[in-house]
Order: structure tokens, then sequence, then C-alpha cells
């Protein structure tokens, strides 16, 4: 098949939603398919190389599908760009496929603690007043791109539930979920052979989705337990751009065992991960969580918020209320406090791992996109 897969945002791999769409072109070109993978720079380079106008990615995106969607066969596109860059054209022959990274509509049901400032509370409220308010919006635009696709693809049982109740209305849904490489497991898994301190690791960037505000509190209960415990923050540029302003959100008592670090290339996470013991996730929301599959494919057994994600990787019993903190904390001290716990943890964790290959979630991709695609010509053809 011919696939176009578009990025929402720049092809990079440090970035969770790309990071998706860059790997699965891999494993589908290894199939023997042809991938045209696509972001920004890409669809802004055509439109001006082929003289069309040029404005916001989702206009860019129109120009750019207008004038080539006839040599796909699946043009599948991140669902929150889909009905505006979509809407009006007419693709009798490609099966249009709504992939959702982070499925926006799950924030009418889940609340994510915020720390708003006076500032921001303006800057907010002027905000709405200029632009309306962006959550419903985007819903909206989510909504409408659901009933233009053909099928719909989630990466999560709880993504699939939401849009399976309310949203699909009668159109397929697929639960796909992401995956990894086998050199990246491997070198994932021989990286982290010690683990002789108790060290903590958070993986993500440092926001509110991502629960900024209870990872102090998590890490503070911590320390009352485990005096010698550490704290490692990777990736955490976002929100906010600088060291201190993480460092910010905790206590002055805390901070000499917080280590931070922005930013970081894929490469370096093998590194990174050395001697680290137990991971934390405590995410609001996700689409899948990279993060918990590759602390684990290193052997580091992950705490989560029973929240759409992390809950479709991770068994209960590692599993918290999303929330709740104290639950949290307490079950990071109970692993780093007995050993045949905590031993059983590190194999359960990468025999979950292993579970998640790149190559077979390609091959669950490719059929069933051409079931859908043979089953839309047919029925094409016999109207």
């Amino acid at each position: 098949m011919n696939i176009l897969l578009v990025s929402q945002a720049k092809l990079s791999k440090e970035l969770g939603g790309p990071k998706v769409v860059i790997e699965l072109a891999d494993a589908l070109t290894s199939l023997g398919h042809e991938i045209e993978l696509v972001g920004p720079d890409e669809v802004y380079s055509y439109c001006k190389k082929n003289n069309l106008t040029t404005g916001k990615y989702s206009d860019n995106l129109r120009n750019y599908i207008s004038n080539c969607h006839d040599k796909y066969d699946v043009i599948d596109i991140d669902i929150n760009f889909l009905f505006e860059s979509l809407k009006n054209l007419h693709f009798s022959n490609s099966l249009i496929v709504a992939r959702s990274v982070l499925f926006i509509p799950h924030l009418l049901f889940i609340k994510i603690p915020i720390k708003q400032t006076l500032v921001s509370s303006i800057k907010y409220k002027i905000k709405k007043i200029f632009y309306g308010d962006y959550l419903n919006n985007q819903i909206e635009k989510v909504e409408k791109g659901l009933k233009f696709a053909d099928i719909i693809n989630v990466s999560n049982h709880e993504d699939f539930n939401l849009v399976s109740s309310k949203y699909a209305e009668g159109k397929d849904v697929l639960c796909l979920p992401f995956g990894m490489f086998p050199d990246k497991f491997e070198r994932l898994l021989t990286a982290n052979s010690q683990k002789n301190e108790n060290n903590i690791v958070f993986i993500g960037t440092f926001d509110f989705r991502k629960g900024c505000l209870d990872i102090p509190k998590i890490f503070a209960l911590i320390k009352k337990d485990i005096p010698n415990a550490k704290l490692f923050i990777y990736g955490a540029k976002g929100l906010y751009s600088r060291v201190s302003d993480v460092m910010s959100f905790f206590p002055s008592y805390l901070q000499k065992d917080i280590n931070v670090k922005m930013q970081y290339t894929p490469d370096e996470l093998p590194e990174l991960l050395k001697n680290k013991k137990v991971s934390i996730f405590p995410s609001y929301l996700e689409g899948f969580g990279f993060a918990v599959l590759e602390s684990l494919a290193a052997s580091i057994p992950v705490i989560a918020y029973n929240s759409p994600g992390p809950s479709s990787i991770l068994n209960k019993e590692y599993l918290v209320r999303p929330g709740d903190y104290v639950s949290f904390a307490e079950k990071v001290i109970q692993l780093l406090c007995s050993d045949n716990e905590y031993n059983y943890a590190s194999s359960q964790a990468i025999t979950t791992a292993s579970r998640f290959k790149w190559e077979d979630i390609a091959l669950d991709t490719v059929r069933h996109y051409q079931l859908a695609l043979e089953t839309k010509r047919a029925h094409l053809k016999s109207n």
C-alpha cells in the first residue's frame, strides 16, 4: 500500500507525538509498503516549491493533500488537524484514518490540578474573550474530524471505550498501541544492570498534565521513609524551559537530592537510566506513555496513575487512583523496601515491555487498513 502518515508536529523523535509516526513509518517500510511521512516543515516546503498559498499548518496541509491525494491508498492523519485539512475534499479511492495520539475529549471528565497565578488567570480570561473556549473549540474539531474519517485509530483501551460509546457513530475503531524496536529494547535492557541506590526517575515534560504538582508531594513522602532516595527528572522542557523553574516546585530541603535534565536525545536514554531503581509516572492523561514502556524495557518497575495510556500497559498492582499521591508514594516505598517484591516487579517489567513490538503493531495496522480499504472501494463500486 501507499500510505501517507501526517505528524501533528515537527518530525523529531524527541517529541512523543511525532515519534509515533516516525517509528511506525520505519516499521511499515520494513514490511515493503510505500510510506510518505510529513510534518509542518515538509508540508510548508512543498507548498512553497509549488507556489501554493501558505499559512497555518492545517491550511498548508489542505493544499498539500488536495494536490497529491490520488496517489495514496491510505491517509493517516492526526485527528486534531483532520477536519480543517480535509473538509470539502473528496477521497473516493483513499482510506481516511483519524489517528489519536492524545484524545482531548477525555478532559471533559478528567480534572487536572493546575497552579494558577494572578497573571496567568488574567491572560486566560483575555484569550477566552478573543479566541473563545480553547478546550471546547479543540473538542469540536475532533468531533468533526471523527465524522469525516472512514476509521478511527486510538492507542489505549480507555480511548477506545470513550470513542466507541460517544463518537464513533458506527465507524470501525481500532485500538493499536505503540511499540519499540528490538535494538532499542536491547540497549535499554543491558544499560540498567546495576541498581544499588534508591534512585527514582521521572521521564517527561514537567507540566500539569504529567502531574508536576503531585511529584513534589510524592517525593517528600518517599524521603520520610527512605532518606537516601534521590529523584532524577529527564526531558522536563515544555511548559518550563529552565532547571530553576522546575526546582521552584520543590521545597528547598528536597532540592539537593534532585537532578533535572531539561532535554536529552533518544540515544542518551540508556545511559541516563543506569542505576535507576523505580520510575514514577503520575500523568493524568496520555495517548500511550513511551516513558512507561522505556522504563519497563530497562527492567525498571513503574508506578503510575490509573489513567488513559499507562492503564493499558501496566498491571493493576502498579496503578494508583489519579491524584492519590499518598498511595502512590506508599507503592514506591514498598518496592524500594522489599527485595522480593522489587525483583518480581523488575522481571515483570521486562516481560510487559516485550509485548509491545513495532513489527507486530505494523502488521496489525496493515491488516486493518487493507480490509477497511477493500470494503470502502467495494461499497463505492457497488453504488
